[in-house]
Order: structure tokens, then C-alpha cells, then sequence
């Protein structure tokens, strides 16, 4: 008996990834861009939009789950929840300077250093000195564990290196760890299968039915606050070309050393979307950054996708769970009459890749 299997795709966002991915690739091909992904959950986990290519016909290879890139800047969101989960706030002094960890010096994308700063300001221009220097201090497995925690799978070195995201995960994986800041501190693992039933109607499975509880992996007041500081990513920082007037959101760009890879992670209240651009042979693009080719992909999609979704604002705190509460639940509904605007307390301020095609090299700094 045929089988009906009902997804958690929706289908207009998933149109939407689709095109603005293919436009944003195309447009980047100047700059040697050859492939990217999109991957795009709500607060639940649930997989509204799956691009693992830009065109299906030309390459069937999956990078949004199976393709393993360099994270860079994109990682550092676990480095500063590390940091803020031990005492340190955004408003914590620290200093833009030269710094070596053994043999290792990282560089900043500018080539300059900014002195005295804060670290909202060090995560918002994605200065890899302080990143590196937070790092050390915290504990670079402590920063695994975080990024664990939250829902990256992939295995995580432990060099200093890893502080500025040399570290191979997948867009799946970065859409997934990214959740919980979205939906009020949730862990939220990626699924895509609603239910599946016979043509007759027999259900033979329903994901409803057997709903697993919700566990809790950031508490207040670090969840704020990283809220906070991932907002000015996109208001004053690395990210502003991923701005859709009218929304709150928050995000971080990811370049890797040489632009090998670059990323853009960002989300609003319960819902995320992951962009990645590259090349299959993990060769170098000419001067392709996060807040580039990735932030207009992304910018984008979430045009089209925001107006679709009953977006909110990103929740502040970590509500106590409760067997019924679902703080974000199913956001997507037909398109409000008025998009959900910005939180008013917010300040103004072909073939796969070789896993061993680009080992983490603690001496090669990834970007901004």
C-alpha cells in the first residue's frame, strides 16, 4: 500500500530559500562563488526550509546536512555564551590588542585593533583578538561543551584555533545550535517528518502523539544578553546587510581563513535560517565575507519568509517549562496584516568535500 508522508516543510518558504539562494550565488560568481546552502527551523525544530544545492539536476550532493565547512566567526556566539554564562556581561571592558597563545597569533580581519572596548562591541565587529583571548580564558573545552549543548554534533578540536570557528560543522547543524536563542533557550533538534499514513488512513506514525519534553540549555541573564549583543551584529556590526526594517533580529557572519567558506546565522523570535557559500573543492573566493554574499541570501529569504510567519519578537528570558507550554509552537499562519515590529527595549545601538580537505590549522585565523 503506497505510503503518505507529511513533512514539516512549508512549501512557499521553502520557494523562497530555493530562489534566493540561486539568485544570491549567481550574483556572487564574480567572486568565485560556486555552491551554498540554506537551512531554515522554527523554535520547535522543525525544517521549514532544505537547500542542500543550487541546482538539484547539477549536483544531487547535500551540503546542508552532509557537507562539513569551517564555522568561522560564526562559532564565536558559543565562545561569548561561555564567557557570559561565567560572570561577564556585553558591557565587560576588554582591549583590541596584539595577542599570542603559545605560537599562535590571530589576526584581525581589519589588520588593525580598536583598544579599549566592550565585548557587544568585540562580538559586533567580530574582533578575533578578544574572541581568541575569551577563549583561553574560559577554556576552550568549556566552549566545546557549550556548543555541544546547544546542538552542534560534529567533533570539536580543542586548539585555540577553534575559538574563531576553526571547526568543521554543517548548515543543519549551525541553524540547529543557533535555535535556542530564538525560542527562549530551548534545545530544539532539527526533524522534518510530521506523520506518516497509509493511503487508506492508517497512521503509522505521529509526532504529536509522543511529543518530547522540552529541555532547557540557556538561562537568564545570559540569554538576553546575548540577545542583545547579537542584535548589534546587524544593527552596527558585521551583519547590516542582513536588515529587514520592521523585525527584530539578531545574527553573526562566519568567514574562514583565505575565504574558503562564509556564513551567515541568524533568527528572530522562533526562527532561524543558516546560509553558507563556498566551493566543492574548498578552494578560496576572492574576499567573499559572512556579511557579504551569505547576509543578502539571508536577507533575502527572510523579506519573503517573515511576513508568512506570526514572527515575534526574540524572547528576552527562559520562561519556566511546564508539560504544556509551548512558548513558540507552530509560527506559521497566513501573513499577519502588520509585520511584528522590533522590540521597543532594544537599544539602537559535485563531489562532497574530503572532511580532511581543510583540517583546522591553529596558525591560519578565520575572518570575521
Amino acid at each position: 500500500e503506497d505510503l503518505i508522508v507529511e513533512t514539516t516543510l512549508d512549501l512557499p518558504i521553502q520557494v523562497s530559500a530555493e530562489q534566493a539562494l540561486r539568485a544570491g550565488v549567481a550574483g556572487a560568481r564574480g567572486q568565485g562563488v560556486q555552491q551554498g546552502a540554506l537551512v531554515a527551523l522554527d523554535g520547535e525544530g522543525r525544517v521549514r526550509a532544505y537547500v542542500g544545492g543550487v541546482d538539484y539536476e547539477d549536483s544531487q550532493f547535500d551540503r546542508a546536512s552532509m557537507a562539513r565547512r569551517q564555522a568561522g566567526s560564526a562559532f564565536k556566539p558559543f565562545v561569548y555564551l561561555t564567557a557570559l554564562e561565567r560572570g561577564r556581561s556585553p558591557e565587560t571592558p576588554v582591549v583590541d590588542e596584539a595577542i599570542r597563545i603559545g605560537t599562535w597569533e590571530p589576526r584581525n580581519y581589519t589588520g588593525e585593533f580598536l583598544g579599549p572596548i566592550t565585548l557587544q562591541t568585540a562580538l559586533a565587529q567580530s574582533v578575533n583578538t578578544v574572541a581568541a583571548r575569551l577563549a583561553n580564558e574560559v577554556g576552550t573545552g568549556n566552549v566545546a561543551a557549550t556548543a555541544r549543548r546547544l546542538g552542534i554534533r560534529s567533533p570539536i578540536q580543542l586548539d585555540p584555533s577553534m575559538a574563531l570557528g576553526a571547526v568543521e560543522v554543517s548548515p543543519l547543524e549551525m541553524a540547529q545550535a543557533y535555535t535556542p536563542f530564538s525560542n527562549g533557550g530551548y534545545l530544539s533538534p532539527a526533524w522534518a517528518i510530521e506523520r506518516v499514513r497509509t493511503a487508506s488512513g492508517r497512521v503509522l506514525y505521529d509526532r504529536s502523539v509522543a511529543r518530547p519534553a522540552r529541555t532547557p540549555v540557556i538561562s537568564s541573564p545570559a540569554l538576553p544578553q546575548m540577545n542583545q549583543m547579537l542584535r548589534q551584529v546587524l544593527v552596527s556590526g558585521t551583519g547590516t546587510r542582513a536588515r529587514v526594517p520592521g523585525y527584530d533580529l539578531a545574527g553573526k557572519t562566519g568567514t574562514t581563513s583565505d575565504y574558503r567558506d562564509a556564513w551567515f546565522v541568524g533568527y528572530t523570535g522562533g526562527f532561524v535560517a543558516a546560509v553558507w557559500v563556498g566551493r566543492d573543492d574548498n578552494t578560496p573566493m576572492r574576499r567573499v565575507t559572512g556579511g557579504g554574499a551569505p547576509a543578502a541570501v539571508w536577507q533575502a529569504f527572510m523579506s519573503r519568509a517573515l511576513p508568512r510567519l506570526r514572527a515575534e519578537p526574540i524572547p528576552g528570558g527562559l520562561p519556566p517549562p511546564t508539560a504544556e507550554e509551548d512558548p513558540i509552537g507552530d509560527i506559521l499562519q497566513a501573513p499577519a496584516e502588520t509585520p511584528a515590529q522590533a522590540d521597543p527595549a532594544v537599544r539602537p545601538s559535485a563531489p562532497a568535500p574530503s572532511p580532511a580537505a581543510s583540517p583546522p590549522q591553529p596558525s591560519a585565523a578565520p575572518r570575521a
